[in-house]
């Protein structure tokens, strides 16, 4: 299974298997062009290129200019959690100012009736991932105690169903019977799917699958499988997925972007993107060092 103990994975791999993975989960899924709320994410991911912070009013201004403006306040939780994945990327081995920033961001796309629960638990899943333990592994600390996650019913019902060998499809209608919020559900089914053996490609496919059936929207589900795939293993994705969506996006530009976010978050990284990546950054789990200073965000 992909993701298991092995060799460690450069963690400049996983930044770009992050942010590619959560790009080919959604284009997989059929959308013709990146959605809006992958637009959203790269435009705040420049803000922390450029300024080391992913303040609201830089934000807002990027949005502006790109003419996704109107989207503040309209997303699902699931939605903003697309939104805010390079916070979690920028803060992964930081919990208190991840949780701190991941709520700042999403309650800047959220919709008024929306939480954000699948944002900040999207956040800590990948943060885990980051540290290459195996998705079973991953999904064991995500559940934690009863208490301790705002997405207590359906991971409450995940933990029993993995334990039961239940699949993903049925997963998907036992969330819905439960009543489990659209704008949850989606995180839900992804995890769960991530889960599941198999390899991230699969992991996609099937989560692409049974979205429909449960209501929710394939891409988003697609886009945090796969963002959470990356994060753990790399860019484990078919080449001739890569291939056969160039001609709707491209690829390279992703793989630029996520190595200037890891740059930045490194502290070797320059505003027009030029410096050097001079160093392996390679983590063994659960080795991930926190950086020394931080600049603070200003909102």
């Amino acid at each position: 299974m992909c993701g298991q103990r092995g060799s460690p994975v450069p963690l400049l791999t996983r930044f770009q298997g992050c942010l590619v993975g959560a790009l080919l989960g959604e284009l997989i899924s059929g959308n013709a062009v990146p959605s809006p709320w992958w637009q959203v994410a790269m435009l705040g991911a420049s803000c922390a290129i450029d300024t080391a912070t992913f303040a609201s009013a830089d934000w807002e201004a990027r949005c502006d200019r790109a003419s996704h403006l109107t989207r503040i306040g309209t997303a699902a939780s699931s939605e903003a959690a697309i939104a805010v994945l390079p916070v979690a990327l920028y803060y992964h081995e930081l919990p208190e100012r991840l949780r701190r920033e991941i709520l700042l961001a999403a309650f800047l796309w959220l919709g008024a009736k929306e939480t954000p629960a699948a944002a900040l638990t999207f956040a800590t899943a990948i943060a885990t991932a980051l540290q290459q333990r195996s998705p079973a592994e991953n999904f064991d600390r995500l559940v934690g105690p009863a208490d301790s996650n705002e997405l207590t019913v359906p991971l409450e019902i995940a933990r029993a169903s993995r334990a039961n060998g239940v699949g993903l499809a049925e997963y998907a209608e036992q969330i819905v019977e439960a009543r489990v919020p659209m704008g949850d559900r989606a995180l839900a089914i992804a995890l769960y799917a991530r889960a599941l053996p198999g390899q991230p490609s699969l992991q996609v496919a099937r989560a692409v699958k049974v979205a429909g059936g449960a209501n929710v929207s394939p891409s988003v589900v697609g886009a945090l499988v796969g963002a959470i795939a990356g994060a753990e293993s790399g860019n484990s994705f078919p080449l001739r997925w890569q291939v056969a969506l160039q001609e709707r996006v491209a690829i390279a530009s992703v793989y630029r972007q996520a190595a200037r976010l890891f740059a930045s978050w490194a502290g070797v990284g320059s505003p027009n993107g030029s410096a050097e990546l001079e160093l392996d950054a390679i983590a063994a789990a659960g080795r991930i060092q926190a950086r020394a200073s931080l600049i603070s965000i200003s909102h």
